[in-house]
């Protein structure tokens, strides 16, 4: 069946990845998410089923990025605004400059033909970049059209490596490593190495 099919695929994800409504019921959590959750220095956790942020101010936006999917035909997004596919919100974790990545991706019935039940879900992605990278390079090089020496320093810089340090152990200059990091740029659409890694984070590892 397509739910079984769904399931399935849902299992294999490594990522840390929940299923929500708009009223931010878990219907689905993977143990990465779990994890995430029942963290001590959590800035998301499961209340009696919901996903809710530790913050007021957080919690407040997690609703609004919510709404701007528009699950229910009810959600108000204000005067002349448009439903969205997906949304981002980074939430700022405690006594650091780091934020935790949440993604937000519509899954709508009628598109998904129903492989995620009859009502319209959001798939949340979780990053949190306190936690260490394991990706594969053929995969981020097959991702993005990447040569292989642009997707081993992408990888790198993913892992918290320093541009002058995966300079030295390859034995390349590192001006030849920040020309290759523009075209990792402009092929996969970042701007910033914080850019970079917070999308090589929606990869599986």
């Amino acid at each position: 069946s397509r739910a079984a099919g769904a399931s399935a695929v849902l299992e294999r994800v490594s990522s840390p990845l929940l299923l929500i409504d708009e009223q931010r019921r878990i219907h689905y959590a993977n143990p990465a998410a779990q994890r995430i959750l029942a963290d001590d220095g959590a800035v998301l956790i499961d209340r009696a089923g919901k996903l809710q942020a530790i913050d007021p101010d957080d919690d407040t936006r997690l609703l609004l990025a919510l709404r701007q999917l528009r699950l229910s035909r009810d959600s108000y997004l204000g005067e002349g605004s448009q439903p969205q596919e997906c949304t981002t919100l980074r939430l700022p974790l405690p006594a650091s400059h780091l934020h935790l990545n949440l993604y937000l991706f519509a899954l709508r019935p009628e598109a998904s033909l129903g492989a995620f039940g009859p009502a319209p879900l959001a798939m949340a992605l979780l990053h949190d970049p306190r936690q260490r990278l394991e990706l594969d390079p053929f995969m981020v090089a097959a991702a993005f059209d990447l040569t292989p020496a642009e997707s081993q320093l992408a990888v790198g810089l993913a892992r918290g490596a320093a541009i002058a340090d995966l300079a030295e152990q390859r034995g390349v200059s590192v001006e030849t490593l920040r020309s290759q990091l523009k075209s990792v740029f402009q092929k996969t659409g970042t701007g910033r190495q914080s850019e970079l890694v917070s999308l090589l984070a929606t990869l599986p590892e």
